[in-house]
């Protein structure tokens, strides 16, 4: 499965070494509605055990309602999280903020 995550990325528009990986167990989903803001600002935000810096300065990765993978990634997260399974999540800077957009997760 790893392989075919490396293999996607590696077709991608943007280079790998773009990418940011980190690796552990998810410490907090954050998922928002509406009432939260403005849809499809950072709609569910992934923090990893201890905090530590998933890419750039920001301790947390997002990914949108409207992005392509939404209901998989959702499921894989909350799969992950419900196990206490470790994952692998790629992510790659948001060119305007700077904030970590999630690329693509391996649940281990």
């Amino acid at each position: 499965m790893m392989c075919a995550a490396l293999l996607l990325a590696s077709f991608s528009p943007l280079t790998a070494s773009a990418y940011t990986e980190v690796y552990g167990q998810i410490g907090l989903l954050q998922v928002l509605g509406d009432g939260a803001g403005v849809p499809g600002v950072y709609d569910v935000r992934v923090y990893l055990v201890g905090s530590g810096i998933v890419c750039g300065a920001y301790n947390w990765a997002y990914f949108n309602v409207g992005d392509h993978g939404y209901s998989g990634f959702l499921a894989t997260l909350l799969s992950a999280k419900a196990l206490g399974s470790s994952v692998f999540l790629d992510t790659m800077p948001d060119p305007g903020t700077g904030y970590c957009h999630l690329a693509y997760v391996i649940i281990q």
